[in-house]
Parts: C-alpha cells; structure tokens; sequence
C-alpha cells in the first residue's frame, strides 16, 4: 500500500536511500545523488510539504518517493527541447527502494499517474535503469534541464500525459479555434502557424505570404472523453474538403485545409477516416507536424474576446450535447 510517510519512518528511509547509493555506485551510475543526499533535512522539507510517499507490504518498507503538484524552477528551461504540455503537472523526485525489489518504480509512477494528467520527471545520463522504466510507462524524452541548487548540473527531462495532440487547419484560424474549444473533452486549444518554410514567421509573413505556413489551431484533448474521429467529424462538419486554399471568405495558401500529427498511429486513423467519409480527390493536407510557432497574443482566443469578430463557421453545427 502507498501512503503518506510518517515519522517512525524516517530511519528506515535513510537507509534505503543509502542502500540506493550503494546500488546506483554499482551500476554505472555513481553522480546521480551526491555523498549525503537525500538527508534528513530532505525528507522532513518533503515531509512538511505532505510530498514524502512510501510502499508498505505486510508492514515492511519497501520504497519511498517525492510527488509534488506544482510548478519545479529547476524545469522551467529545457535544453535541446521542450515540454510538449503547457498545462499543471507534478512532478517526481528522490524514488528508491530495498534491493531487488524491481516494480517500485512502476508503481509509484502508476500512482501518481492517478493524480495528475501530466506528469515529470528528471534522471542522471547514467540511470540507465530509471531511464528504461520511464519510457515503458510512456514517457517520452524532452530535453536536458539544469539543477539550480546543484551548480546548473545536467538531467535528462521525461513527460508524461493522458492527453493528445492533434492540428487542424480550415481556414480562418480564429474560428477554428473557437469551434474546437467549445467542444466536451478539448483541454486547451492554440492558434498558430504550422508547416512552413521559415521560424519563428509573422502575422504579416504569412499573411503576405513571405512564409509558406498554414493559419493551425493545436487541439489538445482528452481521448477519454472524445476520440480523435470525433475530432475528425467536427472538423468535416465546418470545412470544404474540395475548396483549394479557401474556406469561407478567406482565400490565399496559408488558408488551405490540413490534418498535421505527430505520431503514425494518427495517421492511419485520420487517412482512414477521410478515406471512408469523403469521395477523392480531397483537398485536405495529412502530414507530419513539421513545425509549428504560437501566433500573437492578440489572435489567441480572439473571438471570446470579440465576440462579434468575423467567423467563417457555423458554431450552431456542434449539438448542445457536445458542448463542454
């Protein structure tokens, strides 16, 4: 069983900490922890933060870990990267348990899984082990952070989330936008501009088409709660599948339809989908997210902040059963 640590427990850490150490000196990984961390003064600060989780098993101690939900300073950069989920986390430090006793990991990670729908965590180059367990439990690499209180020391940064993301362009992105966020089971939504030749482009560059760029909306969603062919039946209930480069009033290429992912799984569901609900040639681009940049703060959010600003979609196609 997982629970809050307490006070008697606190010897017993110290020693699978040490015996953690001992472990991580024998296999290659001998810089994860420094001489005497964690110590005593640790598991009190995580303890007084009602943070400090251990595994009981017929009253044997078996493991400890730190789970915070929170903002970490230590990842507000990555290096080589970035976080994929602007969105709360928590976040996992200082885990470890008795030797051999090899689902720890696992477990405390499916715990706090439970917790949060996303979720960090940090590891040395040299943990190969932590490394291996956080990629089978679906984490996926982000880049290298830096340890503020250790000398700005380097860690490889791990991201989890139940959520998906997937990117529409129909137009109008403004609409788009506004259309997908109203929908059940959407957790956040982001305009921007996708698939272009050039970083970092302009409203005007892509207006004037000095960048090659689709007007994109990121979808990010909950596949508990709306599948990805949902999100595909929405976007045929607004768009023009055979219009080239134009949808509604707005015409030019940065205006043309598209489905961008990220992963082949998508893929195959979203070629799928068009495939059996529209006659071909569609007009519609399906490729891999190639790149994708914010566009201004102005044009985030832009019709619930003007309302009577132009929409080329219908918002009355989405049932009052769909709507968040």
């Amino acid at each position: 069983m997982i629970r809050k640590a307490l006070e008697k427990h606190i010897p017993l850490i110290l020693d699978i900490y040490d015996s953690a150490h001992e472990f991580m000196k024998n296999n290659d990984n001998p810089n994860q922890w420094p001489i005497g961390y964690p110590g005593l003064e640790d598991i009190k600060i995580d303890m007084d933060n009602d943070a400090l989780y251990v595994l009981e098993d017929d009253n044997k101690l078996i493991g400890v870990f730190a789970f915070y939900i929170g903002v970490d300073p230590n990842y507000a950069n990555v290096e080589g990267g970035k976080w994929e989920y602007d969105l709360p986390y928590g976040f996992i430090h200082r885990i470890a348990s008795i030797p051999n006793h090899v689902h720890f990991a696992d477990q405390a990670i499916n715990y706090c899984k439970k917790m949060v729908d996303c979720l960090r965590v940090d590891t040395h180059k040299d943990n190969k082990p932590m490394q291996h367990v956080v990629t089978k439990n679906g984490f996926s690499y982000r880049g290298i952070i830096h340890l503020i209180e250790r000398d700005q020391e380097e860690r490889l940064a791990y991201e989890w989330s139940r959520y998906q993301k997937i990117y529409i362009a129909g137009g109008c992105f403004w609409g788009v936008e506004h259309y997908y966020s109203l929908l059940k089971g959407i957790i956040a939504t982001k305009v921007g501009y996708a698939n272009g030749d050039i970083a970092n482009p302009s409203y005007e560059q892509v207006k004037h088409h000095e960048a090659s760029h689709a007007e994109t909306v990121e979808v990010i969603y909950d596949p508990r709660v709306i599948s990805l062919n949902k999100i595909l039946e929405h976007f045929l209930r607004f768009v023009d599948p055979y219009s080239i480069d134009k949808q509604g009033e707005d015409s030019g290429h940065q205006y043309r339809s598209g489905i961008y992912y990220q992963n082949e799984d998508d893929r195959k569901v979203i070629e799928s989908y068009l495939d059996e609900h529209l006659a071909k040639p569609y007009q519609i681009e399906i490729k891999k997210l190639e790149n994708f940049y914010d566009a201004e703060t102005y044009h985030q959010k832009y019709l619930y902040k003007n309302p009577r600003g132009y929409c080329h979609i219908n918002m009355h196609l989405i049932h009052d059963n769909e709507k968040q």
